[in-house]
């Protein structure tokens, strides 16, 4: 019997694959240093032993761009790179014809005569007859732009129809990003019996079709238990208790992140506390509030509202302030003393915290604006998966939350506050006109807004 065997076909294109490789390890390891493990010192020093050990390599130079964090380092970097563009331009990467369009962080672009421009390289986009390499050519006018630019999708989805890519874009340029779910699950095909992403992509689009989300987050979560935790919410914001405690149990059961569970568990826990568990309620309070996120942490003075022991609730939201620096729990805290007229009431405080972080207050949303367009608000920033659960979408400016205007983050975040269990009643502005949403459950979901 033989023994199996390599054989290079072409010792050229082996070296030519090795060398792309071995860059975008050097980029890759610099990056790490720089913007992950935060060590500059060490970055510097690892940025001038690649210079040393490497400079001969062919496509050196477009490492050298994506090291540049210095004027002048970028400059010889972008010379060198630009020459290599000039004298072997087939032998850069799409995604490399990209990153020297663009300047590196910081500092301003720079493009030294003669410079020919990626449409001038890449006429014909994407190469004909293949879908290799299609994710930097996405942002590519020469490819983005073409009149015929869905048929290009469709004909790539033909050829390539395992590329997940090309599902996102066809579907993307054809329905925007909120399509029809039997459209996603119409491309995505086969896919959707064993990738995540699409069943969630068609459950966020089929939160009004009774039993269709649960049934594809079920699947989704099958698929990747992380999932779970986005079904939990959903059903704990549709009152259906009993199983979302058993969705929250077995999430909690594989997850291994503390911040993420003690940012979610706040429902679990005042769901065991209202159910008579009580201890089954302080132990994740406790967990959540070990992990010191400021989430966590609230849930925490949450159920110590509930218990009544309003001091010791004081002085977490207190810390909350604090550390993160920010208010809003303990204004929303305050509020709620002062309405059931506790002992723990600081009203001094309270007043002095909403002239220095909410000079605005609290005023009541005007009906009577809604023929014009928004000038204040705030904006979602990101379609999360819990932001589906809302019906809010991605560029949605928030006008008004539970009866009050929202001016910008701030008030959002405090008018959140002031009642963390009440249902959340959202005016917003889409397509040029005011809707108003129905009434959620804001407490399981995460809005990330920012000012429009």
């Amino acid at each position: 019997m033989g023994h199996a065997a390599i054989h290079v076909i072409g010792w050229g294109t082996w070296a030519a694959f090795e060398q792309r490789e071995l860059c975008d390890g050097i980029s890759e390891s610099y990056h790490f240093m720089v913007d992950l493990w935060d060590v500059p010192e060490q970055a510097a020093d690892f940025r001038r032993q690649s210079d040393d050990a490497f400079w001969e390599l062919r496509l050196f130079p477009l490492v050298r761009r994506q090291m540049s964090s210095e004027k002048d380092y970028y400059h010889h970097a972008q010379d060198d790179a630009m020459a290599l563009v000039r004298r072997k331009p087939e032998c850069v990467p799409a995604g490399a014809w990209d990153d020297i369009s663009d300047a590196p962080r910081g500092l301003e672009r720079y493009f030294p005569p003669p410079h020919p421009f990626i449409n001038e390289w890449h006429r014909v986009n994407p190469q004909p007859g293949t879908a290799y390499d299609l994710g930097p050519r996405f942002i590519q006018p020469s490819f983005i732009n073409r009149r015929d630019f869905v048929v290009q999708l469709e004909r790539l989805h033909s050829i390539a129809p395992y590329d997940t890519l090309i599902d996102y874009q066809l579907i993307y340029a054809k329905y925007s990003i909120y399509p029809p779910p039997e459209v996603i699950e119409k491309i995505y095909g086969d896919k959707v019996e064993y990738l995540a992403s699409p069943c969630v992509w068609i459950a966020s689009q089929s939160t009004d079709k009774p039993g269709e989300y649960e049934k594809w987050m079920e699947r989704a979560a099958t698929l990747a238990p992380i999932y779970r935790r986005i079904l939990a919410i959903h059903l704990a914001s549709q009152g259906e208790d009993s199983k979302a405690e058993a969705s929250f149990q077995r999430w909690l059961s594989n997850e291994t992140d503390d911040v993420l569970i003690a940012n979610s568990v706040e429902w679990l826990i005042e769901y065991k506390e209202r159910t008579g568990a009580s201890q089954d309620a302080t132990a994740p309070a406790t967990k959540a509030y070990d992990s010191g996120s400021s989430t966590g942490m609230a849930a925490m003075a949450h159920l110590l509202e509930i218990r009544k022991e309003y001091e010791r609730a004081y002085g977490i939201y207190a810390v909350i302030r604090e550390r993160y620096n920010e208010s809003a729990q303990m204004v929303g805290f305050l509020m709620r003393m002062k309405k059931i007229g506790s002992a723990s009431r600081r009203d001094e405080l309270l007043a002095s915290l909403m002239q220095s972080d909410f000079p605005s207050g609290l005023v009541p949303e005007d009906l009577r604006a809604r023929g014009e367009k928004p000038s204040r608000g705030a904006r979602v920033e990101n379609p999360y998966d819990e932001t589906a659960i809302t019906g809010l979408r991605w560029k949605d400016v928030i006008v008004a939350l539970n009866g009050y205007a929202v001016i910008d983050p701030g008030t959002f975040s405090l008018i959140r506050a002031i009642d963390p269990a009440a249902p959340l009643s959202i005016t917003i502005w889409r397509d040029n006109k005011y809707i108003s949403l129905a009434p959620c459950a804001g407490k399981y979901v995460y809005v990330r807004p920012y000012l429009q």
